[in-house]
């Protein structure tokens, strides 16, 4: 697995230079309805859960694939 947060020196230039064209500002304009609908959904998920103590990692878990 690649690890970007912890990356220094050439190899965090090399991963920032092939991953930033994902992030443009066109992009994201364009992936943000899905991740608002993505969201939504998790709160739906989460309101089900009726404000009883739950573990919210699975809930986390999916909406980080789901926005993936």
């Amino acid at each position: 697995m690649i690890q970007f947060m912890d990356s220094i020196g050439n190899r965090w230039c090399r991963q920032r230079h092939i991953i930033n064209p994902t992030f443009t500002n066109a992009k994201l304009k364009l992936m943000s309805p899905l991740i608002a609908d993505s969201i939504n959904k998790f709160m739906e998920n989460i309101e089900k859960e009726q404000f009883e103590e739950f573990d919210i990692y699975p809930y986390f878990k999916q909406l980080i694939m789901d926005i993936i």
